[in-house]
This record gives C-alpha cells, structure tokens and sequence, in this order.
C-alpha cells in the first residue's frame, strides 16, 4: 500500500489517474443505492473541470497557453454535462442504462469507464499543466484553439437543433433531418471530435518525445464515439424506431454518418446483436440472390463475384497501410543508423547533434578512415543477425496467418498478431537505445516478432478485407489506393526519421513515434468491424489446416496454367531479390565517405523514391497501358530499376556527389510498374476463390527474399566496402538481365502465342 501512495504522489499522471478514478468510484455506491443514473453524466464532466484545475495547481505555474487551455476545457465540461443533466431530468431516465442500472457489477464497469474516459481525454492538457518550458505562442497554438472553438460551435449547434426539434409536439415520432443534421447524422459527435483534437494540437505544441502519445486522446475520443458507444448505440435505436420508414432510409443512404460528403451511403451489415440481424440484410446474398464475395477465399466452391453486396459505410481500411509503413519508415532508418553510431562509439569516432551529424574520413591513407570502415563492417554484420532472426520465422508464419485468416473466416487474425509483435519490436528498440539492453537481447525479441507475423503478413489480410467489402466494379481502383498510401507511408516514414533525429537529438525519443503509430493501429484494428458475416465456426480448430490441405489437392485437379504462374513467381523472386540494395544497405552507403550525408538527407532522398516511384508507376501503368499491353509496360519498369541501380553505384566515383543520389529516383520513377503488373498477371491466372492462396504464397516468398537480402547484399557490401563500396548496387542489372527479361520475355511470348492460336480457332 505504501509503494502505490508513494508512486501516486511521486507521478503526476498516476495521482491524475487516481483523481479521475477516485470521483466516479466514490458516487458509485450512492448511484447504485438508488440506482439511479441521472447525475452520471454531471459528475463526468465536474470530474474533467476539477482535474483540469487540480493539474494547472498542482504544476504551479499558470502560464498563459495553461490558462487558456484550461479554460476551455472547464467550458466544454460544463456545458456538455450541464446540457446532458437537463435533458436527463426532463426525460426522467437514460435509456443507455435501463439494463444497467440494476446490475451494480455492469454499473460498475460503466462508472469505471467514464474515470478512463475523463483520464484518457484529459491526458494533453495535463501533461500541459506539469510542463516546465513555455515557448511563445505559435501557429500550433492557434491552430489548436480555432478548432476547438470550431468543433465547440459545432457541438452547442447540433444540440440546440435538436433540443428545439424535440420540443416542438409536431415532431412527436419523427427524425431530425434538418440544419446540421441535413449534413450529418451525428453533427454533435462530429463537433466533439474537433475540439478534443483542437486540445491536443495546441497542447503539443510544448510536447517532447513520449509525450506525444498522448495523441491517442483524440484518437480515443474518435474510437469510443464511432465503435463503442454513441454512433452504434444510435444508429441501432434509430433502426429499431424507424426501421421501416421510406424517409428514415433514405436519409440515412443520402447522409454521411459523422462526416458531411464523406461515406454517404449506409449500407446495411450484419452486426453481432441478435435482434439487428433481423432488421437488415443478410450479407451473404444480394438483391437478386446471387452469392456475396465475402465468403473464406480458400475455399473450395466455385462462387459467383456478379453480384456483390455493397460494403457498408465502416472504418476504411487504408489508414493501416498508411501508419504501418509510416512507423516502419520511421523506425527502421532509426535502427540502422544507431547501430552504425554505436560502432563508431567503440573505436572513438564521436558524433556532435548539429546540421551535419555524420563525420567522414575521406583519406584512405588516414587511421580514422580505416576505424570508419570497420564501423561500417560491424552495422552491416549487426543487421545481418538482426534480419536472419526476424525474417526466417516469417517464412513459415506468413503462411499460416493467411490461411488461418481465410479458413477460420476471420480477416483480422492475419491484422492484429503482426501489429502487435510491431509494439514489442519497438519496446525491445527502445530498450536498446534508452537503456543499453544487449544487442543479444534484441535478437531473442526480434525472433519472437518474426513469429507474429513483421511486415508481411498484415497485408495479406488487408487485400483480402478489402476484397471482402468492395465491389468487385471498384476493386482494382480501391487496391491502386491501397498502393499508394503504401508508397505515401513510406516515405513520410523515411523523411520524417531524419527530421526527427535531428530535431531530438536522440535516437530514443525518436522511437516513441513508431511504438505510438503501432499502438494506435492495433487499437484501430481491433475495433474494425469484421469483413466477413460472424462465423460459427471455432477460432482455434485443426480443421481449418485440414481444409487448407484438401484445397491444395484439388488445386492439382484445376485448370491453372501452373507453368505461367509459376514463371511469375520466378520473375517476382527475382524483381524483389533485385533490390536488395536499396532496401539493405543504401543507408549504410550514404553514411560513408565520400557522401557523408545525415539522417535528414538520407530521408529526403528514400522519400522521393519510394513516394514518387508508387505515385508515377500507377501513372505509368495508366498511361502506358494505352498503347502497349502490360508485359511491355513490365519491362520498362525493370530498364528504369536498372539504370538507377547502375547510376547509385557509380555516384561515388562522379562529380557533383551531393546531387548525382537525387537524379536516382527520376531515373527510377517507373520502378514500380514491373511490380503491379506482375501480379495482376498471377491474380488473373487464378479464380477468385484461390486468390487467398496466391497472395499467401507471394508474401511468404517476399520474406524469404527480404532474408536472402540481407544475406547476400550486406555481406557483399562489407567484403567490397575497400575497393568499391557501390559493388552491391551493380546485382540488380545481374539479376533483371539473367533472370527477369528472359522470364518475361518467355510469358509475353507464350502469351501472344496462346491469344493467336485463341484467335485463329475462333475464325
């Protein structure tokens, strides 16, 4: 008992935590006494102004941006709770508790709820409050408070509208649907979300590293209103009332859930109450009878794809992508650039955090060039181990995630075990960097990673949720998105790394970003609703590898031309293997001498790449796809790849050296086409319902390639680092010239051939 007092009064959030906690668990047992829920709401928003105002005492210090932020969430609080306790007591009850009440554990739970709720919404502005530094108010501030100020107008408005709609008898069993509410069907919620983002911009404009984290209050606030409680609550009891009104239908078709011109159509799902089940549709079938798409893709009954059920107007799926290969892009660089300074930490290279960070050696005749060079060699080694024991465990783990995904009919087995193995491979990071952890200690976390699944097997469960709720009409432009916002991740990831560490100065505060993103996904992903109808069928069954086993033996019995596919997997292997160097050791490259260059630089340049190379490829493909068939357009991405690779490996011997890295991602910028096309070519060569198969398959083999990477390209670059340290860029030619061209070229002709003899027998 002791400990916990002492840990109260020696932390700050911890004795917040127990304020908030405290006040909803002492009114409990009166509420439950008289079971009774009409001061809840009032006693949440008095807890929100109390502890704004005990936190701003508590830090002593009442600075103006303090003051004002305090202020305005006394003013939020208030008025939100003031407005709900009227509306409860001209009620005489909350229909959110007329179970509840009753049940003093339930009543409890819901009580306890409302403490998180109060501490995880304040959680910005009381890291304001105990904040030491003052900085000038700035655009951040501003900003902040214009859209509190916003999203408080909005709130006051809707619940005015409303009231007054309410209170007229002629709108006695009748919806609003006028004023904000033409726009959207939850116009206060929409309202909240604003100004408790307004809170955190503003706030943050002091933060320092982990501090940031407390961007998961609006994010919270978002989750809660659009997954919990509020909008499915609503939306339920609205169906339930006016289920069978033609106008109550059509204005939720024609009216955005949260926000105006965003998802305007709802349609339909199949929710997990009983009782909403028998009010809409049954997802499996469409309006004519045909069967749904979303249905496990490994199985082994042929479907119909004709007639797809619109997806319903959920969480978009996107954002995933985005956040996972923006914090992979963030922490990898991170990683790789760390182990290069602790190398050189050892043999007495010592770095200054300044515009220039990275010092270079340039006489090879010099000690410290040599003791520079051995730096290198041992990053390279270090990453080398670092990889085998993350990679070979994807092999087989990327695999059996997807499969168990499409036969347990579970989307998000394959989504949430990887995003979590990502929030342990950052901790393991930060506790490499923070607190010296051995580096032996990062294999033994890193292997464990690698069973959950790393980088790979998200995105098989992406395309196939996305499969799940998407038109088949609208599901290529939906994967061209999905494309990009990889391409739009990674390279922020890649840019905003150096920024970071330079602005820091400290590895350590840098990696609190990626284990934020990695917390705010998976809390994102678990909280996405299903693609697929409730299952009956058992999470954890053996049945399901049974299964898997009998559709691979009838796929010997189909008509999949096995030697086509099979030259595409050869030709994929090969494009993936290719680039090598760019994804293993162009950071290390960049480092040395001659280039020097810092974190910064380094992110701009893989930046461009990787942005512009995903943004002009799908241009590419568009435009060139006019005027030559795909296989062509194949070939022009794997001459770009080459020339770039050709062009990164002779930079260090060519003038201009600060310059010749940026020339490589326009000559690289259809890159990426050879990647799209390919496999689309795979996916057309098999059904629908073996689509979950292939894409299984070829993210298994990506790890597989990512783990001969590191096995090839980093060693090379550390025998080849003395006489020529780009030797590693010159593989790609090797590989596309040998393997790719001739591969491609042997399906474009094999392909011709075979729509010639199609042509000559159907004159």
């Amino acid at each position: 008992m002791g400990n916990v007092v002492s840990l109260v009064e020696s932390s700050p959030l911890a004795r917040d935590a127990a304020v908030a906690f405290g006040v909803q668990w002492a009114l409990f047992p009166i509420a439950a006494y008289f079971q009774t829920e009409k001061f809840f709401d009032l006693a949440g928003g008095g807890t929100f102004a109390l502890l704004s105002l005990l936190s701003l005492r508590w830090g002593g210090r009442y600075y103006q941006r303090q003051k004002i932020q305090t202020g305005m969430v006394c003013t939020w609080a208030l008025r939100l709770s003031l407005f709900l306790f009227h509306r409860v007591l001209k009620a005489g009850s909350d229909s959110r508790f007329k179970h509840v009440k009753k049940n003093p554990k339930m009543f409890l739970l819901y009580w306890t709820i409302q403490g998180l709720w109060v501490f995880v919404t304040l959680l910005p502005t009381l890291l304001l409050n105990d904040e030491k530094s003052n900085p000038a108010l700035g655009e951040r501030d501003y900003a902040g408070w214009g859209l509190w100020a916003l999203g408080m107008l909005v709130e006051i408005i809707a619940d005015y509208q409303k009231s007054a709609f309410k209170n007229n008898p002629a709108n006695k069993d009748k919806f609003i649907q006028s004023g904000l509410w033409s726009l959207s069907r939850h116009p206060n919620y929409l309202g909240e979300i604003l100004l408790q983002t307004g809170l955190y911009i503003s706030a943050s404009s002091v933060f320092r590293g982990y501090q940031h984290l407390s961007a998961v209050s609006p994010v919270f606030v978002f989750l809660l209103l659009t997954r919990l409680s509020g909008i499915p609550i609503l939306e339920r009891q609205g169906m339930k009332r006016w289920g069978q009104n033609p106008a109550y239908l059509a204005y939720r078709r024609n009216t955005a859930v949260l926000i105006p011109y965003i998802c305007k159509t709802f349609r339909e799902v199949v929710t997990t109450n009983g009782d909403d089940r028998k009010m809409t549709k049954d997802p499996t079938k469409s309006d004519d009878g045909g069967a749904s798409e979303s249905q496990p893709l490994l199985s082994g009954k042929k479907v119909s794809t004709d007639h797809t059920p619109s997806s319903t107007c959920r969480l978009p799926i996107e954002p995933i992508p985005l956040f996972f290969l923006l914090a992979i892009g963030l922490q990898n660089p991170i990683l790789k650039e760390f182990l290069y300074y602790k190398q050189c930490e050892k043999i007495n290279i010592t770095f200054v955090w300044d515009d220039n960070s990275s010092k270079c050696f340039l006489n090879m005749s010099d000690p410290g060039y040599l003791a520079q060079q051995t730096a290198q060699a041992g990053a390279s080694q270090q990453l080398l181990y670092h990889n085998i024991a993350l990679l070979s465990p994807v092999c087989f783990s990327a695999i059996f995630f997807g499969v168990w995904s499409d036969l347990s009919q579970r989307r998000k087995v394959a989504i949430v075990p990887p995003i979590f193995g990502m929030i342990i491979q950052a901790a393991v990071y930060l506790l490499l960097m923070g607190f010296e952890f051995s580096f032996e200690f990062v294999i033994i976390g890193v292997t464990f990673v690698g069973l959950l699944g790393y980088y790979y097997t998200p995105f098989v469960g992406i395309k196939a949720y996305l499969a799940d709720v998407t038109p088949r009409s609208q599901l290529t432009f939906r994967l061209a998105v999905l494309s990009a916002f990889e391409g739009i991740g990674i390279g922020l990831g890649y840019v905003t790394s150096g920024l970071w560490i330079q602005w820091q100065k400290s590895f350590t505060t840098s990696m609190w970003i990626p284990l934020g993103l990695f917390i705010f996904m998976f809390l994102y992903v678990i909280l996405l609703p299903e693609s697929l109808p409730k299952s009956e069928k058992k999470l954890f069954s053996c049945s399901h590898f049974s299964a898997f086993g009998r559709a691979c033996k009838s796929a010997k019995n189909s008509d999949i031309n096995w030697g086509l596919l099979g030259c595409y997997y050869v030709a994929y292997i090969s494009v993936h293997f290719a680039d090598g160097a760019f994804s293993e050791i162009v950071n290390l490259y960049l480092m040395n001498s001659p280039f020097c260059w810092d974190p910064t630089k380094i992110g701009i340049l893989l930046a461009a790449m990787y942005v512009g190379g995903h943004m002009i490829s799908a241009v590419g493909i568009r435009v060139f796809g006019r005027v030559m068939d795909d296989l062509w357009i194949a070939q022009i991405g794997v001459l770009s790849d080459v020339l770039a690779n050709t062009l990164m490996a002779v930079s260090a011997y060519l003038p201009h050296q600060d310059i010749i890295p940026f020339i490589v991602p326009c000559v690289r910028m259809f890159g990426r086409m050879q990647h799209c096309v390919i496999s689309s070519g795979m996916s057309k060569l098999v059904s629908q319902d073996r689509q979950g198969s292939v894409f299984a398959l070829l993210y298994c083999f990506e790890a597989i390639n990512k783990l001969t990477q590191s096995l090839v390209f980093l060693p090379v670059y550390r025998a080849t680092l003395h006489w020529f340290p780009g030797f590693g860029f010159l593989i790609n030619p090797a590989i596309n010239f040998i393997i790719t061209v001739p591969v491609l070229g042997f399906v474009h002709y094999r392909t011709r051939n075979r729509s010639t003899r199609s042509q000559l027998t159907i004159n």
